[in-house]
C-alpha cells in the first residue's frame, strides 16, 4: 500500500515541480538558476515522498566553477540524488530526444541544459565546443552521465571520451561525483525505503594535458569512481547487516 502511495503521489508531485519549473523558465528562460531551484524540491520528494535518506561527502568539492562534473549513471532514479547533489550554476549534458518528454522536456530545455545530437557526430562536437565557450564566460559547470546510458544494476560501464575531450580542450577540471548502488538496498515497503550516499571527489586537474592524455583521464576517473561507489555500497551493507 505505501509503494502504491509513493507512485501515485509522487508522480503528480512531480508533475507539479516541474509544471512550476516550467513557469520559473517562461519568466526567467535558461537561466541555470532555475535549474537548482526545482532540483532543491526534487530532492524534497525523494526524502518526504519516498523515503530516500541523502548522506553527502565532499561538497565543498563542488566550489571549483567552472569544471566538468561526472556521476554515475544507474537508472532514473538518479533525478534524485542529482537533484540533491546538483550546485549553483550548474547545467546538464543530455540528449535532444529529452524535449518530446512531455512537461519535462520543455522545462529542460528553458532551463538552459545542453542538447546534443548523438546521432550526428559533427553536429553534437559543434554543440560541445559552443556549450565549452558558454561554460567560461557564464562561469558554469556541466553535469555529464559519461556512461551513455543506464546501468540498472550492472555495475559502472565503460565512459565514452566526449565529457575528457571537452575538459582538456577547456582546461577545466573534472569533479567525479559518486553515487551509491540502489537495486541492493532499497524497499519503498518501508517508511525508510533507502540510503543513497554521495561522494564528491576532488577534482581531477587538466591542466597542461593534450588529446594524447584522455584515454589516461578516462580510465583514471573510471578507477576513482568505481573504487568510491564500492567503498559507498559496502559502508550502506555494513550499516544494515
Amino acid at each position: 500500500m505505501l509503494f502504491l502511495y509513493r507512485v501515485v503521489v509522487g508522480f503528480l508531485l512531480m508533475a507539479g515541480v516541474f509544471l512550476l519549473g516550467l513557469v520559473l523558465c517562461l519568466i526567467r528562460p535558461f537561466s541555470s538558476k532555475n535549474l537548482f531551484r526545482i532540483s532543491k524540491m526534487i530532492a524534497r520528494v525523494g526524502e518526504r515522498i519516498f523515503g530516500i535518506e541523502f548522506i553527502m561527502e565532499g561538497k565543498a568539492n563542488l566550489d571549483q566553477v567552472p569544471a566538468i562534473i561526472l556521476s554515475n549513471h544507474q537508472n532514473n532514479f538518479d533525478m534524485f540524488p542529482g537533484a540533491y547533489t546538483c550546485p549553483p550554476r550548474c547545467v546538464i549534458l543530455g540528449k535532444k530526444q529529452l524535449i518530446w518528454i512531455p512537461l519535462f522536456g520543455l522545462f529542460y530545455w528553458l532551463s538552459g541544459n545542453i542538447m546534443i545530437d548523438r546521432d550526428n557526430k559533427k553536429k553534437a562536437w559543434d554543440s560541445l565546443n559552443k556549450a565549452l565557450l558558454r561554460l567560461k564566460s557564464e562561469k558554469l559547470s556541466l553535469w555529464v552521465l559519461p556512461e551513455g546510458t543506464r546501468s540498472r544494476g550492472k555495475g559502472l560501464l565503460p565512459f565514452k571520451k566526449g565529457a575528457f575531450t571537452m575538459a582538456i580542450t577547456g582546461g577545466l577540471p573534472v569533479i567525479p561525483v559518486c553515487f551509491s548502488s540502489y537495486h541492493k538496498f532499497f524497499d519503498f515497503s518501508k517508511p525508510k525505503s533507502g540510503t543513497i550516499r554521495i561522494s564528491v571527489l576532488p577534482p581531477v586537474e587538466t591542466s597542461g594535458l593534450t588529446m594524447e592524455d584522455e584515454p589516461k583521464l578516462r580510465d583514471q576517473c573510471f578507477q576513482l569512481m568505481k573504487n568510491e561507489i564500492a567503498r559507498l555500497d559496502e559502508l550502506n551493507q555494513s550499516r544494515i547487516s
